[in-house]
């Protein structure tokens, strides 16, 4: 996939509230082009606060049906 997007938590959050309109729907659409992809961090960060089962499985069967990227945690050098 060319032009992976990661939209971050807050994205997410403003889109599933109807937030802000315009990042909502710049999100829709690159949903719709098939260029957003999701990874752990972002099922963690939505999905953690849901506690209606029912919209828990609904956003979880959404989510799980983007492509699914792994982060990959860095070794930062530690300056001496």
């Amino acid at each position: 996939m060319v032009n992976e997007i990661t939209a971050d938590d807050i994205i997410w959050k403003e889109y599933l509230e109807k937030g802000n309109m315009k990042k909502s729907r710049i999100l829709e659409n690159s949903i719709k082009e098939d260029k957003i992809v999701v990874c752990d961090y972002i099922f963690t960060k939505i999905l953690r606060n849901i506690r209606n089962k029912e919209t828990f499985e609904k956003l979880l069967k959404g989510f799980l049906a983007l492509p699914y990227v792994e982060i990959k945690k860095r070794k930062l050098n530690k300056r001496k």
